[in-house]
């Protein structure tokens, strides 16, 4: 597997699912306490990082329906 230089639809999703998780987990920080003058930039900051996450996990989702159209899934 380390010498393949593309990812399996089984290892994408493994990565999709841990995204998932990983979104979840940065909400959670949203509940953490913090001094109200760092509440707003950690907001952004999660916000930020969120997004980034999200951009990846649907480009993820979109190169698991390309390897399953390309070998006649659907």
């Amino acid at each position: 597997m380390s010498n393949d230089k593309e990812l399996s639809v089984y290892e994408l999703g493994v990565i999709k699912n841990s995204l998932r998780e990983r979104l979840i987990t940065i909400e959670e920080v949203r509940a953490y306490r913090v001094p109200e003058e760092y509440e707003e930039k950690l907001n952004e900051q999660v916000d930020a990082f969120r997004l980034d996450l999200i951009a990846i996990k649907d480009k993820i989702e979109v190169m698991i329906l390309n390897q399953l159209d390309e070998k006649g899934v659907f």
